[in-house]
């Protein structure tokens, strides 16, 4: 993981530095996440306060995201991107059969293979990406 330092303002050995680190993308909104700081002191002490702060983050990103699929899912469908008719069959297509089977689990857990098993039952269910679900 990445982290930045910047002085903002005084002399070398009493500044203040601000502190920045990249912790990911919003999930739900896509944008771009930091978390910045603000440390009194020299350079060597800012480097110091940088790693913890770098430390922290980590830490608290391997705990894991409490952001479910489902969430993002009601944000697609919110999202007006095509016409009426259009729109009603995806959210139809969303309630019969992506939110059953994975709705509830996280996006941090989401992975090829969760996709691989929905697409598997869905094929055995005689559904197909060129068939309709009707």
């Amino acid at each position: 993981m990445k982290g930045s330092k910047r002085l903002v303002s005084g002399t070398r050995s009493n500044s203040v530095y601000e502190l920045r680190v990249y912790v990911g993308r919003d999930p739900l909104t896509g944008k771009v996440r930091h978390i910045s700081r603000h440390h009194r002191g020299g350079p060597a002490s800012a480097d110091a306060a940088l790693r913890k702060l770098v430390e922290d983050v980590e830490s608290k990103r391997s705990g894991g995201s409490n952001v479910k699929f489902g969430q993002l899912l009601d944000l697609m469908a919110r999202a007006d991107r095509g016409r009426p008719p259009t729109m009603r069959e995806y959210r139809r297509l969303i309630e019969k059969t992506i939110r059953p089977a994975l709705g509830s689990t996280s996006v941090r857990r989401l992975n090829p293979h969760k996709l691989d098993e929905l697409y598997v039952a869905l094929s055995e269910r005689g559904l197909s990406p060129a068939r309709s679900t009707r």
